[in-house]
């Protein structure tokens, strides 16, 4: 059992009860949830869902000691938090291993999620010594040719399956996720994407929408979502893209390891045929709970809004709890624009407790 999820539980509970008085009042006195760090932009994949890897600037990028301190000091702050390595592709940075082994050290229950590239038999025993805690593969298809086809890589798909197979046998208590992109290629497969990433040696499952195609040209204070002209979205039967959805959320509240929330895979089906008229229904709370920070060390709480800051500069705790972040966060609780994103996947009791359960592995 991984001992960090205890006291992580805890910590969320404690947040949980700051957050409903800081709502009340209108005033954030939590700490994050949860940090995402985008560590780089650069990638060493050339998906179609994403223009990111046209770019391999590293010259902004917080060097490896900036990072180690930043962790600290996130650390110090609020420690049993989690902390999510994302990018671009967070392997292809240099010293990449070395800051993971160290904010896992530090006690930070550590996610990545990986185009799954560099996995190889030859670095196989490097990564596992960082002590991750959780995977996140980024595979689109149970057809090697569809996922290979989409990364703009051959082979890509079986490197996947054979980490998986070889860390799941090394080590057990790494929780696996494979998260697939819904487009025109997969979707009539999504119920059974669910059954084959159990034989492949996955753990959980979680399915991701179409975003936009994050690269050079997008404003970082614009929308994510994607465009209704996007290509991948135009599917051929929509009524077999909700039967598809309908089947996987009978698989959910069967018991089945998929993380996406209920309410959050019955909105993609709104979603599908119209993005811009996708909305939240209820006041947006993730001004409350996230915190993204950019490879240059801007600190953002949505990328609808600009940066509250920056680490370079400032204390993560006097930016989240800063006069810029508040006011951000009145104009999130009353924010109306389309989002499929962090406003719409409101976590209930009834998930957060299936996800404790299935990074325990009881589930």
């Amino acid at each position: 059992m991984n001992k960090k999820l205890i006291p992580y539980a805890f910590s969320v509970l404690k947040k949980d009860l700051l957050l409903r008085y800081g709502l009340f009042i209108k005033r954030c006195i939590n700490p994050p949830y949860v940090f995402s760090f985008v560590i780089t932009e650069r990638c060493n994949a050339h998906c179609t869902t994403c223009d990111l890897w046209k770019n391999q600037d590293a010259s902004q990028e917080l060097s490896t000691q900036d990072c180690k301190d930043m962790l600290y000091k996130l650390w110090q702050y609020t420690p049993h938090c989690a902390i999510n390595f994302t990018g671009g592709e967070p392997f292809v940075r240099k010293n990449f291993c070395e800051i993971l082994e160290y904010a896992g050290n530090l006690g930070f229950y550590t996610t990545v999620t990986t185009n799954g590239l560099v996995f190889n038999p030859e670095n196989y025993d490097q990564i596992l010594k960082t002590g991750v805690d959780y995977i996140n593969f980024s595979i689109n298809s149970i057809d090697p040719q569809v996922h290979d086809s989409y990364k703009g890589i051959s082979g890509f798909h079986e490197r996947i399956i054979s980490a998986t197979k070889y860390i799941k046998k090394q080590n057990p208590n790494i929780r696996i996720c494979f998260s697939p992109v819904i487009t025109k290629d997969n979707y009539k497969t999504l119920n059974e994407f669910v059954l084959w990433s159990m034989d492949a040696g996955a753990d959980i499952v979680d399915f991701i929408p179409i975003l936009s195609s994050f690269g050079h040209n997008v404003r970082m204070d614009g929308p994510v979502l994607a465009s209704p002209s996007n290509q991948l979205m135009k599917f051929d039967d929509i009524q077999e893209l909700d039967r598809q959805l309908d089947l996987v959320i009978n698989k959910k509240r069967r018991g089945f390891p998929i993380v996406t929330p209920v309410y959050y895979l019955q909105r993609m089906k709104l979603y599908y045929r119209n993005p811009e008229k996708i909305s939240p229904k209820k006041s947006c709370r993730i001004g409350f709970k996230n915190l993204y920070i950019l490879p240059n060390g801007d600190v953002k709480l949505c990328y609808y809004f600009p940066a509250i800051g920056s680490v370079r500069t400032n204390e993560i705790k006097d930016i989240w709890l800063g006069q810029e972040a508040g006011q951000q966060r009145i104009k999130m609780l009353n924010c109306k624009l389309p989002c499929i994103c962090s406003a719409l996947r409101e976590y209930n009791f009834m998930d957060k407790l299936s996800l404790f359960l299935i990074r325990l592995g009881l589930k």
